[in-house]
């Protein structure tokens, strides 16, 4: 394996914890960073490595970029006292280079708000979905009423007729 050459950025809090629209924050964190840092010019993920340590998560990811080219990233997020996962990096490496504070503070920020971004779209659309849904239920509902309405009111004519 190669050597990672990466540096501590302490202190670096980024919004997105908890707020992505991912089981894998981590993950989503490092490719967005990733994104940021090659100018949105990546187009595909070509292999994801995790690995906890006693104390960070280490996520490793390939990526090809629209013009054919290779490159690596590596994020590392630390794990808190409970076991927890941060989900902002403190240490970057983009292709084998350290990214230094201020280009990783820049890129964590933007990446955090495209998260963010991505999240609320996801959560109007599901909400979209959901209303949808609740509808048919009361239309269904409100039919399944009226038929026993029309019903309840047939046989009780049935009845005043006998």
């Amino acid at each position: 394996m190669r050597a990672i050459k990466l540096l501590l950025i302490p202190g670096i809090a980024l919004a997105a914890g908890g707020c992505t629209n991912t089981d894998d924050p981590q993950l989503a964190m490092c490719q967005a960073v990733a994104k940021q840092l090659t100018s949105n010019s990546i187009a595909s993920w070509e292999k994801i490595d995790q690995s906890d340590r006693s104390r960070n998560r280490l996520v490793q990811i390939a990526y090809s970029t629209a013009d054919d080219q290779s490159g690596s990233i590596d994020c590392i997020f630390p794990i808190l006292d409970d076991g927890s996962v941060k989900t902002s990096p403190n240490k970057v490496a983009l292709n084998g280079q350290s990214v230094g504070t201020k280009e990783l503070l820049t890129a964590g920020v933007k990446a955090s708000a495209e998260l963010l971004k991505g999240t609320a779209a996801n959560t109007v659309e599901r909400s979209r979905e959901l209303a949808g849904e609740a509808g048919k239920m009361v239309n269904d509902v409100a039919g399944k009423a009226r038929d026993a309405a029309v019903d309840t009111s047939k046989a009780l004519q049935q009845k005043l007729e006998e």
